[in-house]
């Protein structure tokens, strides 16, 4: 069964439009100082270094997990395990959420314009990439803007090319969507998949947390819980995906990375409840003899 998310989140916008913008629990907050838009190279560097790292760290973690579900056959191999993320800047004590304005109308704001690097730049795409990415959005935006609303704040969002930064594909890895990525702009980071089915479940995914905006809720299951259903719901309709995807592997990625719906009943239990999908100590922290599983971290993605 399908559910339109439309109504309640438009609602749910229109309350955080009027209200202080809160910080999803799991998103990486990097402090850039004093740094202003004259100095967005040296904002890149840092938070390019905050972000390999935060990578780095999902990825041991997430080792272990997706081993053990491949040897039980639950995950296929070369499915990856994708968690896009949202990153906010931090200057002068004080959060970079990114444009607060929305047309306060039912439809809410205008359509995002993607805008990529020059070929040449460093943070370009490979031409053929670039046009698969502008492919998913064009095929999928009718139907997001269906699902989701229109976005909170429209207008363009710079694309960049961040594969060298983002991590190991085959581990824990998605695109990055900062609100404000410093310049007063805001920016998602991607990085270059073999597999266009899995980058367009990923762009998806990264598309629907720009389509939030600076509308962020406090906790995940609203803000990210949000993003996934919508993707999930998106990417499972043929006609909203470029032509010539694999629907059977669309739905490997889905169901291993995605749906928990097969097992809702386990994984909603009260010991599991939590106000974040990624608990700070099981990424900063050694792991228990033995190692882990991920606990909370992989039971909610």
């Amino acid at each position: 069964m399908l559910v339109n998310l439309r109504p309640t989140l438009s609602v749910l916008l229109l309350l955080a439009s009027v209200a202080v913008l809160a910080t999803p629990r799991s998103a990486i907050v990097v402090d850039i100082g004093s740094r202003g838009p004259e100095q967005a190279g040296e904002i890149w560097r840092i938070v390019q270094a905050e972000v390999r790292a935060e990578a780095q760290a999902a990825d041991r973690l997430a080792a272990g997990y997706v081993a053990s579900l491949r040897q039980a056959g639950v995950a296929p191999y070369g499915v990856p395990f994708s968690a896009p993320r949202i990153v906010l800047l931090r200057r002068n004590g004080r959060l970079l959420t990114g444009s607060t304005r929305m047309a306060l109308s039912r439809g809410g704001g205008s359509d995002l314009v993607l805008q990529f690097r020059p070929d040449g730049h460093q943070n370009a795409f490979p031409t053929s990439y670039r046009q698969l990415l502008q492919s998913v959005f064009s095929s999928a935006r009718p139907h997001m803007n269906a699902l989701f609303g229109m976005p909170f704040a429209g207008g363009p969002v710079r694309v960049d090319n961040m594969d060298a930064s983002i991590g190991d594909r085959d581990a824990v890895a998605g695109g990055i969507f900062l609100p404000d990525d410093g310049t007063g702009m805001p920016a998602i980071w991607f990085p270059v998949y073999n597999a266009p089915e899995t980058t367009a479940v990923n762009f998806i995914h990264t598309l629907y947390l720009a389509y939030m905006g600076s509308a962020l809720f406090a906790f995940d299951a609203w803000s990210e819980g949000f993003a996934r259903a919508a993707t999930m719901a998106t990417v499972r309709n043929p006609s909203a995906l470029p032509a010539g995807m694999d629907m059977d592997l669309i739905r490997q990625i889905v169901e291993a990375t995605y749906d928990t719906s097969a097992h809702y009943d386990w994984y909603n239990q009260p010991p599991l409840a939590n106000d974040r999908f990624i608990a700070p100590n099981l990424k900063n922290l050694p792991l228990p003899p033995g190692g882990s599983l991920g606990g909370i971290y992989l039971m909610r993605y």
